[in-house]
């Protein structure tokens, strides 16, 4: 069976960030976190790179957001937003479906 691929749009402040990257890991989930509000890129990309996805990009834009949304043709089995954005894309719930 396939491990569930959850899509984390923006990152937990400080080292919650390490703290919320080890349970999802923890419960067997592939992560890919977006990088664009993580303070500190170099590092997490030193520390995490080699056990989830990382990518970059703007989830307030509609068409960014559902181009990383059914990036490669694999989408996501869930999204998780820190800060609590509303989902305004019509497209999403079509593509993690």
């Amino acid at each position: 069976m396939e491990r569930a691929r959850v899509l984390l749009l923006d990152a937990a402040p400080g080292t919650l960030l390490d703290r919320e990257l080890e349970r999802l890991l923890g419960h067997g989930l592939d992560v890919t976190l977006n990088l664009r509000r993580v303070a500190d890129r170099g590092t997490t990309r030193a520390v995490w790179g080699d056990r989830i996805g990382l990518t970059d990009f703007d989830p307030f834009d509609e068409s960014s957001l559902l181009a990383e949304t059914v990036r490669d043709g694999l989408g996501y089995d869930a999204t998780r937003s820190s800060t609590g954005q509303a989902c305004r894309c019509e497209g999403v719930p079509v593509a993690t479906a």
